[in-house]
């Protein structure tokens, strides 16, 4: 794993109590959380059920309620709770002294369009060479949490 690139992508009051908002980061739409006791989490933004967006769902505690099939799954490891079977990816977040909300977008597996979770890069299709660099991450004038980025794979 490379070393971390923190990458500041808002505030903590950006995001309201029991409130998500969304950073997108290349192909992948990352889901950022903010618990009852003011915790920050990063996950991807879809269930692993039926790809429902967790960034609009119902928070409690430290996981959050899938809007379409009511899957719970934990902001802490991305694991689905109870009797359902699934995951999704979990991303690197630390808030700083100042309230700054910071992702580490060197993680390797960020750069990889075709990457399910849980999966190495190995399984890539034949089509795709090699992975594309990490993509730094545009906020807007406003500081607004929907930053995206482009990026051409080689």
């Amino acid at each position: 794993m490379s070393a971390p690139n923190w990458v500041t992508i808002g505030t903590v009051d950006d995001i309201p109590p029991m409130g998500a908002r969304r950073v997108v980061v290349g192909m992948r739409t990352i889901g950022i959380f903010r618990t009852e006791t003011n915790e920050i989490f990063a996950i991807e933004d879809t269930c692993p059920h039926k790809k429902g967006p967790l960034s609009n769902g119902i928070i409690h505690g430290d996981c959050v309620t899938c809007p379409l099939h009511n899957w719970v799954i934990s902001l802490k490891t991305g694991e689905a709770q109870g009797a359902d079977d699934g995951a999704t990816e979990t991303f690197p977040v630390r808030v700083s002294d100042t309230g700054s909300i910071e992702l580490d977008i060197a993680k390797p597996k960020w750069a990889h369009p075709f990457r399910r979770p849980r999966k190495p890069c190995s399984n890539c299709p034949a089509s795709v060479k090699k992975c594309a660099p990490p993509v730094p991450i545009a906020v807007s004038a406003a500081g607004s949490l929907q930053a995206s980025t482009t990026r051409e794979m080689s």
